[in-house]
């Protein structure tokens, strides 16, 4: 027994894509007696009948992904507040509290929108996604309270450049993902 897990534990990623090859080959196979079924049992014919294969995805690529691309959005964030920081000649600051900044800003911005994701779902639809922009607003502050980075009095000019350009270049690179769930919700 033992000498058997140890052989599904030490499997490598060739062997794994087999496994995967016959499951599907099987699949293949039950979806093909469940049509017979219904061709025999209901006279449906073959044309009108469709198949939806969805595939899903395991824990640890679900992880993986959500990993990626939270720190891309992080460091995305970072670069933009780099870039805006060098523009707006604010006060010259160690890059070491910018990375600091850049850091809380994200954890307290992505916290602030879970909570409100996840209790007052209604209240996004029915802002249409508006309530998310105090809670941007207090992140900025809050971060720029906890990393010590200095800001000058073109303030508002940088929250509202900020936003604007990260709400834009959001869109832009999860035009993807906004499409595939605005289809999904058509049918």
């Amino acid at each position: 027994m033992e000498d058997k897990n140890k052989k599904n534990n030490n499997q490598n990623p060739i062997e794994e894509e087999k496994d995967e090859k016959k499951q599907e080959n099987i699949e293949d196979e039950v979806i093909e007696k469940i049509v017979n079924e219904l061709e025999e049992k209901y006279n449906i014919k073959k044309e009108n009948i469709k198949i939806v294969k969805l595939k899903q995805q395991t824990p640890r690529q679900r992880i993986k992904s959500v990993v990626f691309k939270e720190f891309f959005f992080w460091l995305f964030d970072f670069l933009l507040i780099l870039a805006l920081h060098g523009y707006f000649s604010l006060p010259e600051t160690d890059i070491l509290k910018i990375l600091l900044f850049s850091a809380a800003f994200y954890i307290i911005e992505t916290s602030g929108r879970v909570i409100i994701d996840k209790y007052f779902r209604k209240l996004i639809l029915y802002s249409f996604g508006t309530i998310m922009l105090p809670i941007t607003i207090i992140a900025l502050v809050l971060a720029q309270l906890v990393s010590g980075v200095e800001m000058s009095e073109d303030i508002i000019l940088f929250v509202i450049v900020f936003i604007t350009v990260r709400i834009i270049l959001r869109f832009i690179l999860m035009r993807k993902e906004i499409l595939t769930v605005i289809q999904g919700r058509k049918k």
